[in-house]
């Protein structure tokens, strides 16, 4: 039988005292306390008697782990649609560096109509222009540890030990899964700033003027597209290109109004003699929208971001970081037991339970956090129409 690999491909720390024996043990003893009939209540009570030695918490503990993390990569999420994995080896700030190499002076050479991102033209025996410098550009994020304890009292571990180990698993994974999409929304609310917001202007396919900050319609939109695509990268020079796929993010419930929207920009009008009018070409900008992200993260009811997709930019946007061999949240148990004067651990409940308010105490503990690392290819409106 080949070994089982506790650590998930160094992806979860192997806890203190678990062994493979012990937890299999642990595995079979949980399963079996969780059928009906009088098999699952002798189950339970033999769960409850191993718990009360002195290190049968640590292999709970890592068995609630290996088969949390397949329903943490399963969890339906919002933010692995708009933010890249970046793995960090420790605490200290990860910089996002770029470093250009300076070609400005390119558009001095022969043919390139001023031009320093094209190559001059060199004629027989002429000299190539020479280009020198870097133009240097870094932006620091931090991993963070976030988590919290949970007091598991000793009358629920002997009256209702099986709910608790059917359900709070699961409960303490949602928070960590809540927790990991609140920080990438924050970090695009916290990151955008006027440099990117809607700006004043004409869609002159139609004719419509857009105020600033105007809420979401096709047209705010086709021509917060075009904007992204008027902007300059301070460091090359060069046009922003707008990314391939874009997310529409809105606070939760306002996403069927965008969807409508979109669907009715999409589709035209059709008239009663049968012709169809559009407002938008079949192959316009709005065709880059892959879908319509309503996150509850999202605090402002008419605010609106176009955010790329993920993975379809050349620098990162919205990034959200792991550490290496932690990427899931872990549970871990204090083992700081009160031990009964003149008694030994053995079948006792009591020893269990924490010295000073009979309680197991379980900790919820994840590495994380999201930065905004450039928001060059976002535009966004707050919906205020100013």
């Amino acid at each position: 039988m080949p070994k089982i690999d506790l650590s998930c491909g160094n992806r979860l720390e192997v806890l203190p005292f678990v062994t493979e024996s012990k937890y299999l043990a642990m595995s079979k003893l949980v399963e079996d306390s969780l059928v009906g009939g009088f098999a699952g209540e002798a189950a339970a009570v033999k769960l409850k008697e191993t718990l009360s030695t002195s290190d049968a918490p640590w292999s709970l503990a890592q068995l609630i782990n290996v088969r949390n993390l397949p329903e943490y990569d399963a969890a339906d999420r919002q933010w692995n649609k708009i933010a890249a994995v970046e793995t960090v080896d420790d605490f200290s700030e990860t910089s996002f560096e770029r470093f250009v190499p300076n070609f400005d002076n390119l558009k001095y050479g022969k043919d390139t109509k001023g031009n320093p991102g094209v190559s001059p033209l060199v004629p027989e025996l002429d000299t190539y222009v020479y280009a020198f410098g870097y133009a240097e550009e870094a932006v620091r994020a931090k991993l963070e540890k976030r988590g919290f304890k949970f007091g598991l009292s000793l009358e629920r571990i002997i009256s209702k030990l099986r709910p608790t180990v059917r359900n709070l698993p699961g409960q303490m994974l949602d928070v960590a899964l809540d927790t990991d999409e609140f920080l990438v929304f924050d970090a695009l609310q916290s990151g955008v700033t006027t440099a990117t917001d809607l700006s004043t202007g004409t869609y002159l396919p139609t004719g419509a003027t857009v105020a600033a900050n105007a809420p979401f319609s096709a047209e705010a939109l086709a021509l917060g597209f075009s904007q992204v695509a008027q902007r300059t990268d301070t460091l090359t020079n060069r046009k922003v290109t707008l990314a391939s796929q874009y997310y529409i993010v809105v606070q939760a419930g306002q996403e069927e109004m965008v969807n409508v929207e979109l669907e009715k920009a999409r589709n035209g009008i059709t008239l009663q003699d049968g012709s169809i009018v559009r407002r938008f070409p079949t192959n316009s900008a709005l065709g880059r929208v892959a879908g319509v992200i309503g996150s509850e993260w999202i605090t402002d009811s008419d605010a609106w971001y176009a955010v790329p997709a993920a993975g379809t930019t050349r620098r990162p946007g919205l990034v959200k970081l792991q550490l290496s061999g932690r990427t899931a949240p872990e549970v871990l148990v204090n083992n700081f037991t009160g031990v009964p004067i003149g008694g030994s651990r053995g079948g006792d409940p009591f020893a269990l339970a924490h010295f000073d308010n009979d309680s197991v105490d379980l900790k919820l503990r994840q590495f994380t956090n999201s930065a905004l690392i450039t928001e060059q290819q976002i535009v966004w409106s707050n919906g205020s129409g100013s």
